[in-house]
């Protein structure tokens, strides 16, 4: 039953529009889980109107966080993070989507990154290209927001089974918008992707190389993540990314897992490889090292520029890269527990 506040009491309740914008989520999400009986006002002022108290906002956030996702399901999310830039993030990203998707798989890349190096990559030009994820992750109930099944573009040019959500420097400003909620700003990603998982085997999300509300929404989003190291030795951040990781464990609503990290870019059988190696295994563990290792190659880097990545020529790196997914996916399978498959069955993984 609804307590009735005397006048005096009423600073301390809440309109819906303002535990909508205080939780990011929208007037109606509110008004439906009311007819539901989820989530219902406890308060009424004098006048009758029903309001909102602090319990209540508290515990609109609790419900929130305890809808667990299941990670069981077939389509598993995979991120691709490093603080340092120019690791080959994006072209790692997108030529392992495409080598997934020639094996089978459908697969959907996310491009969280504003900089758009993955959405170049796979033929797009981001000022010419709309909508992108900067409306996307627009908080709910904004206008502008758009579904991310909307902002998804398929891509028959490099393959059938290939989609992509493009990005833009406009992405830039939504850091902004996230930091501003005060609540629940860490999941926009995730239940934006929850409304299209159904539909992939398997997305892969590029991330931006600095740690923002933007790469604390694609590590919550992630059922692993995998670190490109390149041949600088771009070791710096990792400790940082782990201290991030740990804390989206904390926060989201399922584990998130470091599933390795890829040596990329690398000029093999010299000093400076054998040292980012022995250096790359003393901070992860050379299990949590992917044992296919991709060298440095100027074709790679024209491919991405060209809009088609190395996987749909005939080079021969691009055997290396469907090696390299063969194994990511081998391992995704033995630490996440289930694995997607190219028919689209979800397959428990055996120890």
């Amino acid at each position: 039953m609804a307590k009735t506040l005397i006048k005096n009491d009423t600073k301390l309740l809440y309109t819906i529009s303002e535990v909508a914008q205080q939780a990011g989520i929208s007037i109606e999400t509110l008004r439906r889980m009311d007819r539901k009986g989820e989530f219902k006002p406890s308060a009424t002022t004098p006048g009758g109107q029903r309001r909102y108290t602090s319990e209540d906002v508290g515990r609109l956030f609790d419900i929130r966080r305890e809808r667990k996702r299941d990670v069981s399901r077939r389509c598993l999310t995979i991120s691709f993070v490093n603080v340092k830039g120019g690791v080959g993030k994006s072209t790692l990203a997108i030529t392992l989507a495409g080598a997934l998707a020639q094996r089978g798989y459908r697969v959907l890349v996310i491009d969280a990154d504003p900089q758009a190096n993955a959405t170049q990559g796979l033929g797009l030009d981001p000022e010419r290209t709309t909508p992108t994820m900067a409306r996307a992750l627009l908080p709910e109930g904004d206008r502008d927001r758009l579904p991310l099944a909307e902002v998804i573009q398929p891509l028959p040019n490099l393959h059938p089974r290939l989609f992509l959500a493009p990005s833009h420097i406009d992405l830039a400003l939504v850091e902004g918008r996230l930091h501003g909620l005060q609540v629940q700003r860490e999941i926009v990603l995730d239940e934006a992707l929850d409304t299209v998982r159904a539909d992939y085997d398997l997305i892969f999300v590029d991330s931006p190389p600095t740690i923002s509300n933007l790469l604390i929404n694609v590590m919550v989003a992630s059922d692993g993540v995998i670190v490109p190291i390149d041949a600088t030795y771009a070791l710096s951040g990792v400790s940082a990314l782990n201290q991030t990781r740990a804390l989206c464990a904390k926060v989201n609503r399922h584990p998130v897992l470091l599933l390795g990290a890829v040596l990329n870019k690398q000029v093999m059988n010299t000093t400076m490889h054998n040292v980012v190696l022995a250096q790359t295994e003393m901070t992860f563990g050379a299990e949590r090292v992917f044992k296919v290792m991709l060298p440095y190659r100027t074709e790679i880097e024209k491919a991405t520029h060209r809009g088609e990545p190395v996987v749909f020529s005939s080079d021969p790196a691009a055997a290396l890269y469907v090696e390299l997914a063969d194994e990511i996916m081998k391992v995704a399978t033995e630490r996440l527990g289930a694995r997607a498959t190219a028919d689209g069955q979800s397959v428990a993984a055996t120890d």
